[in-house]
């Protein structure tokens, strides 16, 4: 609701949302408050849905430009799976991530390193991350910062090369704990100029939950 009373809105917007009760509510609200606006909706699994989003994206020409950005807001780390950006990065296309690094990655990093749980590979879209796991381990680091520096190098490899773990804004919870890493990804480096500048207006996030 806040992005559709932007002042300078986007042309179409697109929300997808499992839970068919919050799907129908955003819709009679969105209808209401702003009939106007180009808005499509999508009910199911992100993950499962991403053939229609795209198909619901304008079709990019020479005398077109299209510039779509995607806010995926994932609560734990089964939520989502990394090959649903690998298919929308075909697309000129902007990210906007909350990564669970604190509130899920650090508190059941015993049982993601279990050779039969496949949550962090989906969600970072690769197989070998245990390796590399055991020698970050070795040198004291934390599951999450390891979680989101791999989430990071797996999206440098789709072509989103200006992204870095110390580039992403923590967000804590009322107790001080942090929650999640809000992390953007871009394939042009103005883009993170923008994301770095807006960072400066940024305050520690104590009141969200």
């Amino acid at each position: 609701m806040i992005t559709l009373g932007i002042e300078n809105p986007f042309d179409r917007y697109i929300f997808c949302e499992q839970n068919p009760e919050n799907i129908d509510a955003l819709t009679k609200r969105v209808k209401a408050e702003y009939p106007g606006m180009d808005t499509h909706f999508v009910n199911g699994d992100a993950n499962d849905s991403v053939d229609k989003i795209l198909s619901l994206i304008p079709q990019y020409s020479p005398s077109f430009k299209v510039l779509a950005f995607c806010f995926v807001d994932p609560f734990k780390t089964d939520n989502f799976k990394f090959e649903t950006l690998r298919k929308l990065s075909v697309k000129f296309m902007d990210f906007l991530i909350l990564i669970p690094t604190g509130m899920d990655a650090n508190r059941n990093v015993s049982y993601y390193v279990r050779q039969d749980s496949r949550n962090v590979a989906d969600f970072i879209g690769r197989d070998d991350w245990r390796d590399d796991w055991r020698q970050a381990e070795a040198t004291g680091e934390k599951f999450g910062l390891f979680f989101l520096k791999q989430f990071c190098t797996s999206m440098d490899a789709i072509g989103y090369k200006y992204s870095a773990a110390e580039n992403s804004v923590d967000i804590r919870s009322s107790k001080n704990f942090s929650l999640y890493r809000l992390a953007f990804f871009s394939k042009h480096k103005l883009a993170h100029q923008f994301w770095d500048d807006v960072k400066k207006y940024s305050k520690p996030q104590l009141d969200l939950f």
